[in-house]
């Protein structure tokens, strides 16, 4: 069964959740990588094993990093830890502090990886609260991690060798990864752990995820190792693996909740209205853009609709399948976000909205402040702005080419990073009284890419226009706009 998760924090539920979350849980902890000259700040999960002194997390992750802190579900936290020890053929750094060596060498027991045995993977995926997915695996043989890598992504791992491509790994065959899961044990039902959650390619997208074995680690002293862990540092590892922070301002709402009940609902509405402000709601795959909210309906890729979680929230009423957003809450798709589809959605002016890892197939009105990170938009007039909008690593591409519109900006303001925009009439047009700073994006075989309006502000810096016919369309009074480091496929124009 399929759930939609939130969190509900509260003190009257301590004593309950205290009492139904295991023992084991005070060993696992997020891990906070702060930025450094080749990547933004990050997070993945660490834990401590027993026998073991330090927490053991992925080493792609912290290769270039010096200092970082952890905190785990009882608020306990740990600062100036440092790279002690690593396995670099498999992806693997200890991290320890004077502090964590002057406490009991405590925490999970290693397990035996059983063919009839039930697996979990417990982490903190995009940053969120611990969080516990049932997974599926090979579990009769480990196998080699070259046969589970497809052929154009073999050059990226043969050029880091960390992880190597003859890594003994567990194939995780079901129960897609996402960011933030790197680091995280793979435990059996009696919460011992087996295996080290590596990655996922594609952050969790492609359906390939790994873990490395336990009993294959072998960690060495990191100063043996400087000048190879130097050239790791070096090389990118975006496509490669599920660890990469979200912006800032989506991170503020994704508050760790050491307190908590989960709560089960059968259709989307009943999760929505029982959130409060301030929530994050969590969704596992299921197609709810169908869904009645006056009744809800069995979803289109499964048999039974699916199931929802609750975290902490309450919300209002939504006709038909538009669900109008009148509080602050943030929803989190938990596994293949291509698999997680939302209906059409508008949010009140005043309320914002946080969004990651999920697709759209219908519009999104964002009369209010509309925060999205690694999301697909896949509709003719994706987003209306008339607020406060920011964009970050996602992808848009139209149903139908014809007459399409990504991004409409009306009296608001739009900030967009890292995304991708494909076979658009028009992509963004920047409409009146508004502003836009679009950097690092990709404007791929649209008719217009960026079209920019009387009275309105446009900055469009590193980008790039491939097969697209007009790059950057100005009307007249454009005087406010600025364009820098645009790459421009030849045969291409402005207008």
């Amino acid at each position: 069964m399929k759930y939609f998760l939130c969190l509900l924090a509260s003190i009257q539920f301590y004593i309950s959740s205290i009492a139904q979350s295991p023992e084991t849980d005070k060993y696992i902890f997020i891990l906070r990588i702060p930025a450094t000259k080749h990547h933004g700040g990050m997070i993945q999960t660490a834990f401590r094993l027993k026998g073991t002194k330090g927490l053991i997390t992925t080493l792609h992750g912290v290769a270039d990093g010096e200092i970082f802190s952890a905190i785990n579900e009882s608020n306990f936290v740990l600062n100036r830890l440092r790279i002690v020890s690593v396995d670099i053929s498999n992806d693997i750094a200890l991290v320890g502090s004077d502090e964590l060596n002057n406490l009991p060498a405590d925490g999970l027991e290693i397990g035996t990886m059983k063919s009839a045995e039930q697996y979990y993977v417990k982490g903190h995926p995009i940053g969120i609260s611990l969080y516990t997915k049932p997974v599926t695996i090979d579990a009769f043989a480990y196998k080699s991690l070259a046969k589970l890598i497809p052929a154009e992504s073999v050059k990226a791992f043969d050029n880091r060798k960390s992880p190597d491509l003859l890594s003994k790994i567990i194939d995780i065959n079901s129960g897609n990864l996402v960011s933030g899961n790197s680091g995280s044990p793979l435990i059996d039902s009696h919460n011992r752990i087996i295996g080290i959650v590596d990655g996922g390619l594609l952050k969790g997208a492609a359906g390939i995820s790994w873990a490395i074995p336990i009993d294959r680690l072998e960690l060495i002293d990191s100063r043996k190792t400087a000048g190879r862990l130097t050239q790791i540092m070096e090389l990118n590892t975006d496509n490669l693996f599920s660890f990469e922070m979200i912006p800032d301002q989506i991170q503020n709402s994704f508050k760790i909740v050491s307190m908590y009940r989960q709560m089960d609902y059968t259709n989307l509405k009943d999760g929505l209205n029982s959130a409060h402000d301030g929530d994050t709601l969590f969704i596992e795959e299921g197609d709810y853009s169908g869904e009645n909210f006056g009744e809800s309906r069995p979803s289109q890729s499964s048999k039974s609709p699916p199931a929802l979680h609750r975290d902490n929230n309450r919300s209002y009423e939504a006709p038909f399948s538009k669900i109008n957003i009148e509080k602050n809450i943030t929803l989190v798709g938990v596994g293949d976000s291509s698999k997680i589809i939302l209906p059409w959605i508008f949010i009140k002016p005043y309320y914002r909205l946080g969004v990651a890892n999920l697709t759209f197939v219908w519009p999104v009105d964002a009369g209010g402040t509309f925060l999205a990170n690694h999301c697909s938009f896949k509709v003719g007039s994706t987003i209306n702005v008339s607020g406060e909008t920011e964009i970050y690593n996602s992808a848009f591409s139209p149903k139908n080419p014809q007459n399409s519109q990504g991004i409409i900006i009306t009296n608001g303001t739009l900030i967009m990073k890292n995304c991708e925009f494909r076979n658009f009439e028009t992509a963004i047009k920047n409409v009146f009284a508004s502003s836009a700073d679009i950097q690092n994006t990709r404007f791929y075989n649209c008719n217009i890419g960026v079209w920019i309006s009387r009275y309105s502000a446009t900055t469009i810096k590193n980008c790039e226009f491939i097969k697209t016919k007009v790059t950057i369309k100005k009307d007249l009074k454009t005087l406010l706009s600025k364009f820098s480091g645009v790459l421009i496929e030849e045969g291409n124009k402005n207008d």
